[in-house]
């Protein structure tokens, strides 16, 4: 077909991306490992490509081969991880950070009184912007102490904004907070 052709003379990396993922979605195995193939050696090597690299050659009764790559593939973080665990039936090592303790430091101050007392109001667009400032002049550290805070108040919008800007993606509690468990008991 001429948009193979295309795709297979370009060098757009998100194109041929593309095409893989056509191939995926129409169960086209020749197609995937064509395309995959295709792919530059960087490409290759993101989670996806190297989940799909390990499902061809299991296809291939190459199991030995995938197997080595889905345990690769488990030592990251992601959903790909996870999925390569769950094909080689073996539990996902699941890292949880705990977010430190705040002092009293950190939880004292004007800008943080301002949050309190816009939640205490219901004021909770302009509580989210005293927060997004208040985050983001703090350091590292202070983030996390904050983020935790937020949670032990059940401010759980503001606790999942404080890990996005620390980036604490392992600290769960605080990331994922269980805001409305009280429904469902």
């Amino acid at each position: 077909r001429w948009r193979d052709a295309v795709v297979m003379d370009s060098e757009s990396t998100a194109l041929v991306e593309r095409r893989v993922r056509l191939a995926l979605t129409e169960n086209d195995r020749r197609g995937l490992n064509t395309w995959i193939a295709r792919l530059p050696v960087e490409a290759k090597e993101k989670d996806e490509w190297q989940y799909w690299q390990a499902d061809l050659l299991y296809s291939k009764d190459r199991k030995e081969e995938a197997d080595e790559i889905l345990h690769k593939l488990m030592k990251s973080r992601g959903f790909y991880p996870m999925v390569a665990a769950q094909r080689l039936g073996v539990e996902y090592p699941l890292q949880v950070d705990a977010a430190p303790k705040p002092d009293s430091a950190t939880i004292q101050g004007p800008e943080l009184a301002r949050v309190r007392e816009l939640m205490y109001w219901g004021m909770d667009n302009l509580a989210r912007s005293e927060w997004a400032n208040l985050i983001g002049s703090k350091t590292h550290v202070q983030q996390q102490m904050l983020a935790r805070y937020a949670s032990e108040q059940d401010w759980w919008d503001l606790s999942v904004q404080a890990t996005i800007t620390a980036k604490m993606w392992d600290s769960l509690k605080e990331r994922f907070p269980l805001a409305w468990q009280d429904l469902y008991k």
